[in-house]
Formats: structure tokens, C-alpha cells, sequence
């Protein structure tokens, strides 16, 4: 569950893990025309390699965006105040202290809240 939504994945880490299930089947399909004989030995090796080398820095990719993921995922704890919060018509200090990061003012009266749940703002409009 990454920073991206509270009961989804990322994009990045979905659009990852699709790029190398369709390299899966790129080699699997390489591996068949070299079983019935339309590629050569040498030809087979190449292309297994490139496509090894392609996997390898997709699960690195993978890793590093599941990891990251995994450590800015609000913890339960906030997701209930969160789902509280959009319940209630004010926020108590508890809440407070739980979902906003900082509020910065600027001039001709505009406010900005910095939330510590991503996109909360935007799931509390929907």
C-alpha cells in the first residue's frame, strides 16, 4: 500500500511489475523458437541475456519502489483518524496532530495544509 492510495498499489509499482511479466513472456516465447529451431543457439543466448539484464534492473526497480512504498504507507492509526476526520465537522487536537503535517498562511488570506497522509486532501473532496 504505498503513498499513492490507502487500498491500492502504486502506478509505478503496477506499470513495473507488468513490464516484467511481458518480459517473462518475451523469453518464454524466445525459448519456444529456439526449442522448435527457428533461432540459433547463439541467437537465443543474446537475446536471454539482454532480457535477464532487462529483468534484473526491473526487479531492482521494483524493489526500491515497493520498499519506499512500504515505508510512506500511513499506519492504521492514521488511516482511522483520516476516515474520522472527513466524518466529523471539526477536527479535535488529536486529529490535528495526526493528519496535518504543518499549515502554512500566505498572504491575501491563503492557506495551505501540508497533510501527512498523501492525497488526503484530495480523497476528502471525493
Amino acid at each position: 500500500m504505498g503513498s499513492q492510495g490507502i487500498d491500492q498499489r502504486s502506478v509505478r509499482e503496477i506499470d513495473c511489475e507488468n513490464n516484467m511479466d511481458r518480459l517473462r513472456n518475451e523469453k518464454r516465447q524466445l525459448y519456444e523458437r529456439f526449442v522448435i529451431g527457428d533461432i540459433i543457439r547463439e541467437e537465443y543466448a543474446a537475446h536471454t541475456s539482454a532480457l535477464d539484464a532487462e529483468l534484473e534492473r526491473l526487479g531492482h526497480i521494483y524493489t526500491t519502489i515497493s520498499d519506499y512504498n512500504e515505508k510512506t504507507a500511513p499506519d492504521k492509526t492514521s488511516i482511522e483518524a483520516a476516515k474520522a476526520a472527513l466524518r466529523s465537522n471539526m477536527l479535535t487536537q488529536e486529529l490535528v496532530e495526526l493528519v496535518i503535517d504543518r499549515i502554512l498562511i500566505f498572504p491575501n488570506n491563503r492557506i495551505e495544509i501540508i497533510w501527512k497522509i498523501s492525497g488526503f486532501a484530495n480523497r476528502a473532496h471525493k
